[in-house]
This record gives C-alpha cells, structure tokens and sequence, in this order.
C-alpha cells in the first residue's frame, strides 16, 4: 500500500469488527489526519506477521504508522516501523486498546509540532505488551522517546531493549504519566533527555517496577546548561512509586542531579540492585529527596562519583531504610559525603550495612 491518503487510515482502514491478517507487506508513504499507515477502530482485529514493514507514513494527529482505537486489537511479530510521523505516536497510537508486540522492532519515528511518544503513545488504558527481543531505537519526542504512557495505561516490556531514543524534555526512553510501566529482563541503555529523566520518567501519581533490568549509559541535561539535568536513568516525581528489584544502574549520567535514581515525594523501594560507575553534580547513585519513603535492601553502590554524595543522596525530610546494603568501595565526593550525604532535617536507618573504602573532602 503506497502513496495513498485519507482523513482516517492514509493507507488502510479497517473496522467494525473486521479482520485482517498482513505478511511480507509494505504500508510506505501514506498520509491522514489520524492513523498515516492505517487504522483500526470499532473493534477491528489486524496481525502483521512475517517482516511486514510500516514505514515513511504521517498523520497530522495520532498515529504515523498505526492507530488502534475503539475496541480493536493488533498483533505484531517480527514487524518493522520506520521514519513515521505525527504529533502523537509517530509510529503507534493506542487508546483504550490492546496491542502486543513480539520482535518488533520500532526505529528512528520522530513526533512533529512538539508532540509526545516517539515510538508509541498509549492512553485511556490502552496496555501494549512489548516482548521476546523487541526493540525502540532512536525514536525522538518532546516526551518520551520511545513511548509516552498515560490515564491508567500499561506499558509492559519484556526481554526487549529501549535503546538510544531522546526526549527534547523529558523522558528519552519512557515518560509514565497516572499510568505503569513494568521492566522486566530488559535493558534501557543510552536514552537521553535534556531535562528530567534520561531513562525513565513516572509523574502524577504513575509506578515503575524493574525487574532484572540493565539501566545503562544514559544521560540528562546534556552538554549545556539547560533544563534541569535530572535523573540520568530513572525519575520518579510527586505522589509516584517505583521499585527495581535485582536491576543494574550503569554509568548513567546527570548534568546536575542523580546519574542513577532520583524521587521526589515518592514512594521507593530498592532490593538486590547495584548502582555503579554513575555520575552527577550531586548524588551520582541515588537522590532521595522530599518526603520520599525508601526501603533499600541488599544492594550496591560503587565507584559513583559526584561533588556532593557520591553514592547517595538523602535530603529534604526524606526518610530511608538501608538494610544489609554495602555503600562503597570506591565512591568519591569531591566536597561532600563520599558514600552518603544526609542532609536537610530527613532521616536514614541503617541495619547490617558497611560503607568501605569512600573518600570525599568532608565525611
């Protein structure tokens, strides 16, 4: 399907309860106000199997390459999604839908008109299943990079890779806004964000829960002095939670505040996790920061380097259990706290923890 348009589905649209099964097929170069490629309403059921490719599509609103909305359903294995555009999901829009993805590999979309969800915008508890070696790659978004969740949604990503997407904002992987996201046995590694949230950013009440996740080498604020510089792999914000259990924090980076996990006013809890080689202004590991709750047990921090709180961060009447937690070898504050700095009247106990072999010029 080539070169077509239309004010709904450019290329092909498919409805009230209708089914469609696409292989080895070609959706390029189409055009609509919603759903470039195609769209799929009024419980409508499509597959795209065997290298179906959706590519150089545009929609002026949602969807670039494909909008599921209204009781439909898609099923995507080993499909490509390429250079697609729209203000919302350039390659994929969702609401109040499902949508499954297995070997999918969604690259290089780019939202338009400072637009949300580079690789997949989800809303209206919409839930997309992401899993068995699929891919978001340099997709680009005001917020969210790969994907923007939000109003009850899920976003589930399991042994797929979230890789080398940018947010302009906030959220170079993912932005969770009042939805979920969970990680499982995946990896969100060189994502960036000028602002909040290289990684990951969770807002106005949303949760991430990681799972033997690799979190590595991404990085906010970039190379000038702009935005905040926030949360180089994870951010989770006001009236959020979040938890990584048995994840890996690795040389992520922050212009100013947090290489590794940063929360506000959050509920925390962190178990069997290692934060190592990250760096920041302050508080390269972890930043624990205003009234936030944090349960950290059997976990690491190592060689995180920073000017205040090499390895963590705890200020602003924050309150942390570190439990059977080892704090060092090797974190280093130029000025402050080489392996925590506790600070701003918050509170911190600790149980059966050690803190070896950390250097900072005061504590």
């Amino acid at each position: 399907v080539l070169a077509s348009k239309a004010v709904r589905g450019g290329g092909v649209l498919v409805e009230k309860d209708s089914t469609m099964d696409l292989r080895e097929s070609k959706i390029t170069g189409n055009h609509a106000t919603e759903g470039g490629g195609l769209c799929l309403r009024d419980g409508a059921h499509v597959s795209f199997r065997q290298g179906t490719e959706i590519n150089h599509n545009a929609a002026e609103n949602q969807g670039g390459g494909l909008m599921v909305i209204s009781d439909s359903y898609a099923e995507l294995y080993t499909t490509v999604m390429t250079a697609n555009t729209a203000f919302y999901g350039a390659a994929l829009f969702v609401d109040g839908c499902d949508v499954k993805m297995n070997r999918v590999h969604i690259v290089k979309n780019t939202v338009v008109g400072g637009g949300y969800g580079g690789g997949i915008f989800i809303a209206k508890q919409g839930n997309a299943y992401v899993e068995n070696d699929s891919v978001f790659e340099g997709n680009v978004a005001t917020k969210g990079g790969a994907g923007y969740v939000e109003y009850g949604s899920v976003f589930w990503l399991t042994s797929s890779v979230l890789r080398n997407n940018v947010a302009v904002y906030d959220g170079g992987g993912l932005y969770i806004n009042d939805a979920k996201g969970l990680l499982v046995q995946s990896s969100i590694e060189g994502n960036m964000a000028v602002d909040e949230g290289g990684g990951v950013n969770v807002q106005n009440g949303g949760n991430m829960t990681a799972i033997d996740t690799l979190f590595v080498q991404n990085t906010v604020g970039g190379a000038e002095e702009t935005g905040s510089g926030l949360g180089g792999a994870v951010v989770l914000g006001r009236s959020t939670s979040g938890s990584a259990l048995n994840c890996h924090f690795l040389r992520n980076e922050a212009l100013n505040t947090a290489g590794g996990f940063f929360a506000t006013e959050a509920a925390v809890r962190i178990v069997g996790s290692v934060f190592e080689d990250n760096r920041a202004k302050e508080g390269a590991g972890t930043v624990l920061d205003r009234t936030t709750h944090a349960e950290l047990r059997n976990s690491t921090w190592l060689r995180n380097r920073a000017e205040e709180g090499g390895g963590l961060l705890v200020r602003g009447e924050a309150m942390a259990v570190v439990d059977h937690c080892q704090i060092g070898p090797h974190n280093h504050a130029t000025l402050r706290g080489g392996g925590m700095l506790v600070d701003k009247v918050s509170t911190v106990r600790v149980r059966a923890s050690a803190f070896v072999s950390n250097d900072a010029y005061e504590g």
